[in-house]
């Protein structure tokens, strides 16, 4: 996922029969959708002759400051709602060790029932924002140009 601006996208795809029914506009009761959640098509530690593996990552435009980038499992993500998890990536400006943690134990106060992993990403500043001055300056004099 991708938060920024207050907002999140998803911005892969999940590898599981739900998807697959769902981009094939197969429509089901609620108990075989709910099932279908639980069947991977792709994981790792699945043998290469069952399936092979191709992530899909949707082309979500270059990446800003400010952005955080959230690789987490359904385990956090069912149990939290995006307001929660832009809370918790959002209200942390210096030291940002720990929100990934804390993302976790939030998901499990929550009753999550999957397992829950999660990795936080923060893009503090892009170069390319930077004017060709400021890049020079900072390249001979340090970050404080």
């Amino acid at each position: 996922y991708r938060i920024r601006k207050n907002r999140i996208w998803q911005i892969s795809r999940d590898h599981n029969q739900y998807q697959a029914m769902t981009e094939a506009g197969i429509k089901a009761d609620k108990e075989t959708m709910k099932r279908a959640k639980n069947r991977l098509t792709q994981c790792l530690g699945i043998s290469e002759e069952r399936v092979r593996l191709q992530p899909h990552v949707v082309y979500a435009g270059p990446a800003e400051s400010g952005d955080v980038y959230l690789i987490c499992s359904d385990g956090l993500y069912g149990a939290l709602s995006e307001q929660q998890i832009i809370r918790s990536v959002s209200k942390v400006t210096e030291g940002k060790e720990g929100v990934a943690e804390e993302l976790v134990k939030s998901a499990e106060k929550y009753g999550s029932r999957d397992n829950i992993t999660a990795v936080v990403a923060y893009i503090m500043e892009m170069e390319s924002s930077l004017t060709i001055k400021q890049r020079i300056l900072r390249k001979f004099f340090g970050k404080k140009y």
